[in-house]
């Protein structure tokens, strides 16, 4: 039983005007990096303030028992978020599914958040939130949610136990556990960004900040003296300057944000209220910024799989998130914050949308297939994998080092040249996946008896360069080795191995910001192409020695269009799908002229990639036969570079079956 009511706390333009700036900045950052790179620090912003908020909120309350506290907190952070965030999950759940053809990742990411742990999810499949995909998942924002929502489970432990002896015990508390969390975030921003990125350990000292800012407001006489002295004006000016700063520091400006949006919120009681602050713009942005936060980005990623973003899209896209904003804050957010108790309407509307989001999960997954969607399902081709165990060979950089019995990871032994001794080893990414069936279906008599292949998805064939997309450091090397003692303890004179693999780790363009390191030093794109080089070299030495062939695959080019997305109809306009290749395809030339100079006299070099590009410039842009999406093929592309890899491997002498 709660002994007081809760006070209700004045109202503090200031905030609203923070949260208004918050909110434009990651908006406008959705709608183009190139306009604010470091946008995204408006999330930051929000940790800040929730921290100040929910102290300011909370401090001033009394209750006779933990239990009543701890059940009061919730609820009103409950009443706060989840309607709202009910409501879009459920209406944006329905609009992916008609327009992707593969749902289930978007849904669960949306169901998740409902129950406060999307970035878990988004972590454990180490998805990239910087990287271009992201733009097709509606829910990816909600990774902040899951952040905010795990900090309001242990919050009020912390608050009614250590609060309850002395305000100095909570501030003492929060100072040690926000700076265990900055120093975590600073010692793997480098090393591991994803789980820097989504993980409540590494983001608990942003929303701690706003805790001990508050703190310090109500107890420090001193600090109050001292920010007399500060003008708002500055510190506006630096948190706009700070977006426009490249991401490839965003360790500092993280950090930079939060201290200048805490001294920020130290300043307001005692500086002069600014004349922009007061305007109303300002203000209602900043009153309705969770309905726009939360309705932009499901709007953006679905014209991503639509009309695509630009400037004649614009307008259309403003007014959508204007609209939904409008509706969610007026019909949803506000009413059911003001409902004092639980009746039979909230009861009712909870059943109803968690029925809803049940039915829409089971019809876009049902057997596998997407039964909303309205676009073309006929062009999706699947590989044949026969008797090779597909699943117990391979592995990801997001896994584990569970052993992989490589002599279970055979096929085709029984070759129609019994005669010959000669196996073909494979190892690489994903990419094998690609190219295996050439070897399983025999379109070419090959002159192998033995054919061996693993795989690890995402990961660079490289024995000693790690980098920071691993979910632990060092996790892909470990494997490749692997393969390669697995390879000379079996292999023999006259036998092949075969490397596949993805060359973006070389090109600053399309690796991004992630870090490369050899021996725990960081290197760039191309310091990480050369090592890559001479240790194929290093390796094609000791094989040719041993009378063995290195064989190395050439990159594949990849495609500016998405063909998931480019081949519908309702995508007829999208602007991303009007140019066939990727601007950056000028990189993988480059590399792939690189790797043609060093082959010579070391390796067979298999030029896939000339190929390719020859393809498709024939293709006429209709790439949904060729392309499984911007990078892998699908087993008809995978067939059409078949004859070419017989040729350049072993020469015209053989016959067709």
């Amino acid at each position: 039983m709660q002994i007081s009511k809760d006070k209700k706390t004045a109202y503090i333009s200031e905030i609203d005007f923070l949260r208004s700036l918050a909110v434009l900045a990651v908006i406008l950052n959705h709608f183009s990096k190139k306009i604010l790179p470091s946008g995204y620090l408006g999330v930051d912003i929000f940790f800040v303030i929730s921290g100040f908020v929910i102290t300011r909120s909370t401090i001033n309350n009394e209750y006779l028992n933990f239990f009543h506290f701890y059940l009061n907190f919730i609820q009103k952070r409950i009443k706060r978020l989840l309607p709202a965030l009910f409501t879009c999950v459920i209406i944006t759940s329905l609009l992916i599914c008609i327009f992707d053809p593969n749902p289930i990742t978007s849904i669960k990411t949306g169901a998740l958040s409902l129950i406060g742990i999307s970035n878990i999810y988004l972590a454990k499949n180490s998805i990239d939130y910087f990287a271009e995909d992201v733009n097709l998942n509606p829910f990816m924002h909600t990774w902040s949610l899951g952040i905010e929502s795990q900090f309001y489970f242990l919050f009020p432990i912390i608050f009614w136990f250590f609060s309850s002896r002395k305000a100095k015990y909570l501030m003492s508390i929060m100072i040690f556990l926000s700076t265990c969390s900055l120093i975590n975030f600073l010692f793997f921003y480098n090393s591991n960004p994803t789980f820097t990125y989504y993980f409540i350990t590494t983001r608990f000292w942003e929303i701690g900040f706003g805790v001990i800012t508050y703190l310090v407001v109500q107890k420090s006489d001193i600090i109050k003296s001292l920010t007399k002295k500060i003008e708002l004006e500055p510190l506006v000016f630096c948190l706009i300057i700070l977006f426009f700063l490249p991401l490839s520091i965003g360790n500092i400006t993280t950090v930079l944000v939060v201290l200048i949006t805490s001294t920020f919120l130290l300043s307001i009681s005692n500086s002069k209220k600014l004349k922009i602050i007061k305007n109303k713009f300002f203000l209602i942005t900043g009153s309705r910024s969770y309905a726009l936060y939360l309705w932009h980005w499901p709007i953006l990623s679905i014209s991503q799989w639509t009309i695509g973003i630009s400037f004649y899209t614009l307008p259309f896209q403003l007014l959508a998130i204007i609209l939904s904003a409008y509706l969610s804050y007026n019909f949803i957010e506000n009413p059911f914050r003001h409902y004092a108790k639980i009746n039979f309407k909230i009861i009712f509307f909870y059943i109803t949308s968690f029925f809803s989001i049940t039915i829409i999960f089971l019809l876009g997954s049902y057997k596998g297939k997407n039964r909303i969607f309205i676009g073309d399902l006929n062009y999706s081709q699947k590989f044949d994998y026969k008797d090779w165990l597909i699943n117990e060979c391979g592995s990801s950089r997001t896994g584990t080092l569970n052993e992989i019995d490589y002599q279970n990871c055979e096929f085709n032994k029984n070759n129609k040249l019994k005669n010959l001794e000669n196996k073909l080893f494979i190892y690489g990414d994903s990419y094998v996946k690609n190219i295996i069936p050439n070897f399983i279906n025999q379109k070419f008599i090959y002159p192998f008896n033995y054919y061996n292949s693993s795989y690890a998805n995402g990961c660079l064939t490289s024995g000693n360069i790690k980098y920071s997309t691993e979910k632990n450091i060092g996790f892909c090397s470990k494997l490749y080795r692997n393969y390669i003692k697995f390879f000379n303890k079996n292999s023999n004179s006259n036998d092949y191995l075969m490397l596949i693999l993805n060359y973006n780790f070389f090109s600053e363009n399309l690796f991004g910001n992630h870090k490369l390191r050899v021996k725990d030093r960081i290197i760039n794109n191309q310091e990480a192409f050369d090592y890559f080089k001479k240790e194929l070299i290093s390796l094609s030495n000791k094989l040719n020695k041993e009378n063995k062939k290195l064989v190395v695959f050439s990159p594949i080019p990849i495609l500016n269009r998405d063909p998931q997305k480019c081949n519908q109809f309702f995508s007829k306009y999208n602007s991303s799908c009007l140019t066939v290749l990727d601007k950056y395809n000028s990189d993988l030339k480059l590399i792939n002229q690189s790797m043609i100079d060093i082959s010579n006299n070391n390796f067979i070099y298999l030029n896939i990639y000339d190929e390719l590009i020859n393809v498709i410039s024939k293709s006429k842009g209709y790439l949904e036969e060729i392309y499984r999406n911007k990078d892998h093929l699908t087993p008809f592309g995978s067939s059409l570079v078949d004859e070419f890899i017989f040729n350049e491997l072993i020469g015209k002498k053989f016959k067709k079956n």
